[in-house]
Order: C-alpha cells, then structure tokens, then sequence
C-alpha cells in the first residue's frame, strides 16, 4: 500500500494514457465497411469504374 500512497498519480496518468490510446484507434476504424451486406460492393470501388 505504500508503493500506492506514493505512486498514485503514475497509475491516473498511465490509466488516461489508455483511454485517450483507445479513442484514437477507435477514431480509425472505418465504420462503413461494417454497415454494408455481405456480398455488396464497396461504394468507394464502384466510383474507379
């Protein structure tokens, strides 16, 4: 407990660093893709024809 009592704002700073690492990645994700049906072409393909 000591470690705790001394290191506390380490462990908050690490724990908002995951947080604001997962909004990032989660900002990346293309959410497109996931709505369209299986088998549907992608409409950003059908534009190069």
């Amino acid at each position: 407990m000591e470690f705790l009592e001394k290191y506390w704002w380490l462990i908050i700073i690490f724990l908002i660093g995951v947080f604001i690492n997962h909004l990032v990645e989660l900002n990346k994700i293309d959410t497109k893709k996931y709505y369209k049906k299986p088998g549907q072409k992608n409409p950003d393909e059908t534009k190069k024809e």
